[in-house]
């Protein structure tokens, strides 16, 4: 067995200038540390995605594997060889990070195929290490003995061959192990005594590495940033966030771990952040912002600030297929119509590489470089994203290319340098609405200028989230601009898409109403997105018109909070922009809604009483339900039911006022039963009984485990609360509650879970829903529903349980 020698190890590993070297040293400072604007020395590697070979396809295949120019690659180092019907987890090895015993013997013959490769380009390799499958619970002693071994035997696989490091990819769906909330949903420490022990964890995870390892590389997939929250509940601004503000997010414990990590790295270790989120961008200076403010939010979520300055490096992310997982974005037959086209790319994977520390990585979805070994699956073959699709070698050209001299100034698209004349000025013609609040004429102002397939410019601005309410402008470059203006004729050369944002305290007198917010004009597709302080930003409607249109903003503004208005705009060409007023308006004959005093059920939907497509609301406030598609069905024990299909079926209640959580509380009762076997889905979250547009607040059955899931979520996923369903043919009693500051899931007459909820119910015009889809046709949940309600308090425990005695 060869044993590589810690001078062979560094020959392998470094072939960088100098400079470099230094300029990553333990004792720089990223006030001053950062990139060098070279690509010089850099490394190029392909880390995450569905495409990372097994030890034995990668020496089988190095040549094939070798003709795309990349300087390393990740490696799956697992157990076994995968077979084509092996599910991912298995044949991913999502082992290292859990309690499932692994030994040196189990890799052996990993070790062996790493060594036999004849890599002739490949020389900046990482075995791939995931925090994710069978985890460990923090305080399980034991089951972190045998993880710390696993670890060891993790590093010995790389101290063996000609590995340099590992990643670590930390992402879950709503926060997984990291979510503080969800893990003491029953009891449990307080979050300091938790995050101590998640520290210590950390630390003791690090060493273990750096014993075996000592010049180790641990590239994570996301820094700190990952916690930074939501909403700005706890305020944008602040220099740190308290301990309680930390513990409400999805990847509270995150932060404690990192620290752990940093205080355990070794002296000749490096941990690099993987600034995943930089997926689409392909401009130098969005590259460089986004360091910058990962940066910031390490530090601002760090309590060893210190390590974070002296240790943590930067790498940037691309995704050259961008996004192959959303039909119709990718193809690898027309390169030039995808996002990144190959001369996109090519600057893209350049200006990443000059923004990075030491190297800069690409991801891959269902576009792939070689053939996917992990399970094996030809090309052709159809996954949940769609057909598998090769790289066409216009892409591998362009990743060759990308290492010629550039100009960092480049831009995908050309300055628009027109002279417009003035827009014409307009007034509110509309006398059927009435002025409440006219926003301010100067706004906050950004372009995105990676941001080219306009079609799918929703898309790209997910990742990278100008809408999110926890974002400083100034601090991270946002410009002030006039509304009543195009803007070009502000300095702004450029056609594509720009983000607006403003925030603003409206009067008392929005109160209880229907609102809408007017706007005078807008040159290009406008997408309007609002969230008052606490709440999670909603998309409150698009408009493409260009002239004045309303959208409804119901419950997007609230009185003593301030609102965070946040507008994209997609301008192909010619003037572009806001250019008119915007104002908040109501119906001067509206009746503000004052909730009845008093609790009550405001939607009892009584399923005995259906008359063809009608269900009535016996509550008192009429809000009547109607069946689309839906199959009524008599049950043996008596009574009906109705039937949901999972496909196109759902019971719909239109929106009224006496639905919204106006006092803050709520309850959600639903009668439901799966009816049989439920079919795994890759869809997550499938509607039960909600009342959003974008599953945020209500029931949800989880449909991509077996066996399936009861959800209730409030503001989205990384706020939810699930319980196992035992038996798919039996009837469940479900019972969700919110008092104002806890969410709490009873499902026959017992509490399932319980944790705080920082981010209350939204207000809006939504409708209710019982099993179809709010924004599309694939969430739809099938089942039986024999009854649904609606309070305007939370249920005490006594009462749902009393309740379901009843029954």
């Amino acid at each position: 067995m060869t044993r590589f020698s810690s001078t062979a190890r560094m020959m392998i590993r470094w072939t960088l200038p100098l400079l470099l070297v230094v300029s990553l040293s333990a004792c720089a400072s990223p006030t001053h540390r950062s990139s060098t604007g070279s690509v010089e020395g850099k490394k190029l590697i392909k880390l995450y995605g569905i495409d990372k070979p097994s030890t034995s396809y990668l020496k089988e295949n190095i040549a094939e594997i070798e003709r795309t120019p990349l300087d390393g690659i990740c490696v799956m180092v697992m157990t076994d060889e995968p077979k084509p019907e092996d599910r991912n987890r298995k044949s991913g090895n999502y082992l290292w990070f859990g309690p499932t015993p692994l030994t040196r013997e189990d890799f052996r013959q990993n070790v062996r195929d790493l060594n036999d490769t004849k890599f002739q380009r490949l020389d900046f390799n990482f075995l791939y290490y995931a925090a994710r499958g069978q985890n460990t619970g923090w305080f399980d002693d034991e089951g972190w003995r045998q993880l710390i071994e696993n670890a060891k035997v993790a590093a010995w696989v790389i101290q063996q061959t000609p590995l340099v490091g590992m990643t670590f990819d930390c992402e879950y769906s709503g926060g997984g192990l990291w979510n503080y909330a969800n893990l003491v949903s029953n009891g449990g420490p307080d979050f300091e005594t938790y995050s101590a022990k998640v520290r210590e964890r950390g630390r003791s995870w690090a060493t273990v590495i750096c014993e075996v390892v000592p010049d180790v590389i641990i590239c994570l997939s996301h820094g700190y940033w990952l916690a930074s929250p939501d909403t700005e509940w706890h305020g944008a601004h602040q220099p740190r966030r308290s301990s309680d503000a930390l513990a409400d997010q999805p990847y509270a414990l995150y932060p404690a771990f990192l620290d752990g990590v940093l205080e355990g790295l070794g002296p000749k270790a490096t941990i690099v952040d993987g600034c995943e989120q930089t997926y689409p961008y392909m401009v130098y200076e969005t590259f460089l912002q986004f360091r910058e403010w990962a940066q910031r939010e390490n530090r601002r979520l760090s309590t060893v600030s210190e390590l974070v300055d002296t240790r943590m490096t930067y790498a940037m992310a691309t995704w050259p297929g961008f996004r192959s997982d959303v039909a119709g974005m990718w193809n690898s037959d027309t390169p030039e119509s995808n996002f990144f086209t190959p001369t996109n790319l090519s600057h893209a994977l350049h200006n990443a590489m000059a923004a990075s520390d030491r190297f800069a990585w690409v991801f891959s979805g269902r576009d792939l470089w070689w053939p996917r070994s992990v399970p094996p699956m030809k090309i052709g073959e159809r996954m949940s994203w769609g057909a598998l699709q090769m790289y066409p070698d216009v892409y591998r050209e362009a990743m060759a290319k990308s290492r010629l001299a550039k100009d960092l100034s480049w831009r995908p698209t050309t300055p628009d340098m027109t002279v417009y004349d003035p827009p014409s000025p307009r007034t509110l013609q509309d006398e059927t609405f009435e002025v409440l609040f006219d926003l301010p004429e100067t706004w906050w102002f950004k372009t995105e200028p990676d941001n080219v397939l306009y079609e799918y410019a929703h898309v790209y601005s997910g990742w990278t989230n100008n809408a999110r309410p926890n974002l400083a402008e100034r601090e991270n470059h946002w410009q002030q601009i006039r509304i009543d203006d195009y803007w070009e004729r502000q300095g702004v050369s450029c056609d594509g898409v720009a983000w607006y944002r403003v925030r603003v305290t409206p009067p008392p007198t929005v109160q209880g109403r229907q609102l809408w917010l007017a706007f005078g004009g807008i040159e290009g597709a406008a997408h309007v997105h609002a969230a008052p302080e606490g709440h999670e930003m909603r998309l409150l409607g698009t408009n493409d018109a260009g002239e004045p249109f309303m959208i409804n903003a119901t419950g997007a503004f609230l009185p003593g909070k301030t609102t965070l208005i946040a507008i994209r705009v997609i301008n192909p060409g010619g003037p572009g922009g806001i250019h008119s007023y915007v104002t908040l308006v109501g119906k001067p004959d509206d009746v503000a809604y004052i909730p009845k005093p008093g609790k009550h059920a405001v939607l009892d939907l009584d399923f005995n009483a259906m008359k063809g497509e009608r269900v009535p609301d016996r509550s008192g406030f009429e809000n009547h339900a109607y069946l689309s598609a839906c199959t009524a069905v008599d049950l043996p024990t008596g009574g009906r039911a109705v039937r949901l299909d999972g496909r196109t079926s759902s019971v719909r209640v239109a929106p009224h006022p006496s639905l919204n959580p106006w006092q803050g509380e709520q309850t959600y009762e639903l009668s439901y039963s799966p009816g049989g076997a439920v079919a795994v889905d890759p869809i997550y979250y499938h509607m039960l009984l909600t009342k959003n547009t974008t599953y945020g607040d209500g029931l949800y059955l989880v449909q991509n485990v077996s066996p399936p899931r009861i959800a209730f979520q409030q503001g989205g996923p990384n706020q939810s609360i699930e319980y196992e369903i035992p038996d798919v043919n039996a009837w469940y009693e479900i019972a969700a509650t919110y008092d104002g500051e806890s969410m709490r899931l009873y499902v026959n007459g017992g509490l399932v879970g319980s944790r705080k909820a920082p981010i209350p119910p939204t207000i809006n015009s939504a409708d209710v829903l019982i099993g179809g889809g709010a924004i599309d046709t694939n969430r739809c949940a099938p089942g039986l529903v024999r009854r649904a309600a609606i309070y305007n308090y939370a249920l005490t425990s006594q009462a749902i349980m009393e309740r379901h005695g009843q029954r």
